[in-house]
């Protein structure tokens, strides 16, 4: 590390990223658990709930305008809002507003023609969330020296998964006892108390100063600037092996996860219910966090990254139990150990990613590797409802099992070959372990 690099994550600066990630997890908790469990009730089929996913599709695009917002501040005032927060800080106020607007659209009570005003509340949530992701992780990799990337990835996810549970599990059990409108006002009203921690945070004065670029104008729109910006990346030794695993790693889960939610409902569960078991197996899933965290920043991002591919094979393949009518401590049991590897996996793999990030490009560099990674699993997860309906749920939650096993296999086989012998972020200075 350079000697002005962060050494350590102060409690404000843990805080911020836990916050910031947080309020990331609620449109995708909504999207994931909640919207597949509320409209399976209203009857839509099973085809319609994997497409939902389209309405993830900033998360996907955000790599189009990830060079601006990480290299460019929309304040003039930068020495005052910094780099990052003058992104971050109105995209909460517009994720705010549009989980207030979804509060007045309680899907079943309202006329068809509402339907696309509530999809684009989603698609809204999303993109806050998204272009708020851009900022946010790239604060995250210029803040976190490499020793404490397992840490502050424990950070990132476990945020993410609180923002998650709440938006899925405990909205599930409000919308059963208090109705859509309310839930989701108090659900607004906590994102207006997530923005304090970010108002307090004051960038670091050598993050600002890295900030600057072509005289402090920020990156220009053209095909050729945009170009520049993703060329040190793409023609990186050793890209291709990694780009593979880092594509593939995540599409087993994304298979079989969609899916889990409407058999649950299909098997008559409320879901007050199923708001119970989500709610318990992720926070069994938020305890797996800071234990991958640990076990990353001892033994290694990339031998980590194997060794959670397996347990998650292992867990996609109970899933298949699912299938038979199961008694509810066993559902139970089951979606927690699914959770668990989740998390791991999900750990590992973002430290694996912040290691690949190029100095003062962090933002566009983790975005980049984010979308290559939501793209395929996107399209397992849109796959997964045709799959289900064709074949049945336990050949989905197979299929996964074995694409998981395949992918740990790769991992080790390829990944040591890939891997870099240096940090991006260390000026090239030859790093141990992974």
């Amino acid at each position: 590390m350079k000697e002005d690099s962060p050494q350590r994550l102060s409690r404000l600066g843990a805080a911020v990223l836990l916050s910031l990630y947080f309020s990331q997890g609620f449109p995708a908790g909504l999207l994931a658990h909640v919207l597949p469990a509320v409209l399976r009730e209203q009857g839509v089929g099973l085809e319609y709930l994997g497409l939902l996913k389209l309405l993830a599709l900033p998360w996907l695009l955000k790599f189009i305008w990830a060079p601006w917002v990480d290299r460019h501040a929309p304040w003039d005032r930068q020495e005052r809002f910094g780099r990052s927060r003058s992104w971050i800080i109105p995209l909460q106020v517009l994720a705010t507003s549009g989980l207030l607007l979804l509060a007045l659209l309680p899907p079943g009570d309202f006329a068809p023609g509402l339907w696309p005003a509530f999809l684009l509340c989603i698609l809204l949530l999303n993109f806050s969330a998204s272009t708020q992701d851009i900022a946010t992780d790239g604060l995250a990799v210029r803040v976190l020296p490499r020793n404490r990337r397992g840490l502050g990835n424990a950070l990132q996810v476990g945020g993410y998964k609180l923002g998650m549970i709440l938006s899925s599990s405990s909205l599930l059990i409000a919308i059963g006892l208090f109705g859509w409108t309310q839930s989701l006002m108090a659900m607004a009203a906590l994102m207006v108390l997530l923005w304090l921690p970010i108002i307090l945070f004051r960038e670091p004065e050598t993050l600002q100063q890295e900030a600057a670029f072509d005289g402090g104008h920020g990156v220009g729109l053209s095909l050729s600037g945009y170009w520049k910006q993703y060329r040190g990346f793409v023609l990186r030794p050793g890209l291709v092996a990694w780009l593979f695993i880092l594509m593939a790693y995540k599409v087993p889960d994304g298979l079989a996860s969609a899916m889990i939610k409407p058999l649950l409902v299909d098997q008559g569960l409320s879901l007050e219910q199923i708001g119970k078991i989500t709610l318990i197996s992720s926070l069994a899933g938020l305890l797996a966090v800071f234990a991958g965290g640990w076990w990353v920043d001892r033994q290694g991002a990339i031998y980590c990254l194997g060794l959670f591919a397996i347990i998650q094979a292992l867990a996609l393949g109970t899933l298949t139990i699912l299938a038979e009518s199961t008694p509810l401590w066993l559902v139970l049991l089951i979606t927690a150990f699914e959770q668990v590897a989740d998390a791991l996996a999900t750990v590992a793999l973002f430290a694996c990613m912040m290691h690949m990030c190029r100095r003062n490009h962090e933002g566009l560099d983790f975005t980049l590797q984010a979308c290559l990674q939501i793209l395929v699993v996107g399209f397992a997860s849109v796959g997964s409802g045709f799959l289900a309906s064709a074949l049945g749920y336990d050949a989905v939650f197979l299929s996964a099992a074995i694409l998981a096993l395949l992918v740990a296999v790769t991992t080790f086989v390829y990944a040591r070959r890939a891997w870099p012998t240096s940090d991006p972020l260390t000026d090239g200075r030859t790093v141990t372990g992974s």
